[in-house]
């Protein structure tokens, strides 16, 4: 429904479909880059990861899912600082936006709650041996309840981004090391916590979506873009200034090698929504 009402504000104002598409994309990059500036230790590194990291031309090809993630991503800070009616409101209104926004819900205990090292590596752990078997529940239990929703379960669309093997590396070497290095916050602040929980979710969902396709592809939207605070919070746990700057260097690289890949050579760079209005 909110994004019915968004279409229908903007169809009062003008019936020029291009209007809605310049709407979408104003809305999107101002919450993004409002999460950047108050949430990333390094902004100007967070916005290249964002530009280059894919994530750019990912929210305008989702377009209204891409609207619904940069407003959880704002939530993050509502639930640090313990905003929780900003946070109820922010996730009900990403839900109206896309209803899959109800996903962040099961996340909210991960953005509160304080996890050391050993009950981080026990999340990892249980939850891969939990995509080991659940692949074929899930589609055993959809082909016989629901066997019109079998499709999304074994269906490969979507996964082709998702398997670009340096996207795979750059996350999930990302993930293990900030596991590693960045420690828990002092008594009263979950922001290392947060942002390393939400990590590993994502990876476990970029694992999850290269065997489930479909399904998970649209979940993993959500945390992938937690790659932009989460290398800038794994830099600053680095204390030693050379080692620092290297595995700036290195992720930098990676990144654009993923980039090079991904919309260079592969020719992933068209945005849908806005080629079928702007093409004549």
């Amino acid at each position: 429904p909110g994004f019915v009402a968004l279409n229908r504000v903007v169809q009062v104002i003008t019936e020029d479909p291009q209007w809605l598409v310049v709407v979408i994309s104003f809305l999107t990059i101002a919450l993004i880059y409002r999460f950047i500036v108050r949430m990333s230790l390094d902004p100007a590194l967070s916005v290249f990861i964002f530009v280059f990291g894919g994530f750019y031309l990912e929210v305008f090809n989702l377009a209204q899912q891409g609207l619904a993630v940069a407003i959880l991503l704002n939530t993050i800070e509502f639930a640090l600082r313990k905003n929780y009616a900003a946070l109820i409101l922010g996730t009900a209104l990403a839900a109206t936006i896309h209803s899959s926004a109800l996903i962040w819900i099961v996340v909210w205990p991960l953005l509160l709650f304080r996890f050391g090292r050993v009950w981080r590596i026990v999340m990892i752990a249980v939850a891969a041996s939990i995509l080991v078997w659940a692949p074929q529940l899930l589609v055993s239990l959809a082909e016989g309840l629901a066997p019109e929703y079998a499709w999304y379960l074994t269906s490969d669309y979507g996964a082709a981004r998702t398997v670009n093997p340096s996207v795979v590396f750059s996350a999930v070497s990302l993930c293990v090391l900030c596991v590693i290095a960045v420690r828990g916050g002092n008594r009263g602040d979950t922001y290392p916590d947060a942002v390393v929980n939400l990590l590993i979710v994502g990876v476990l969902l970029l694992f999850a979506t290269i065997t489930i396709a479909y399904f998970f592809s649209r979940l993993i939207y959500y945390f992938s873009p937690v790659q932009m605070i989460a290398l800038p919070l794994l830099l600053a746990a680095i204390s030693n200034v050379r080692l620092r700057s290297v595995v700036r260097v290195v992720f930098m690289a990676i990144i654009l090698a993923a980039f090079v890949l991904q919309f260079l050579v592969w020719n992933a760079h068209g945005v849908l929504p806005y080629d079928s209005v702007l093409t004549p």
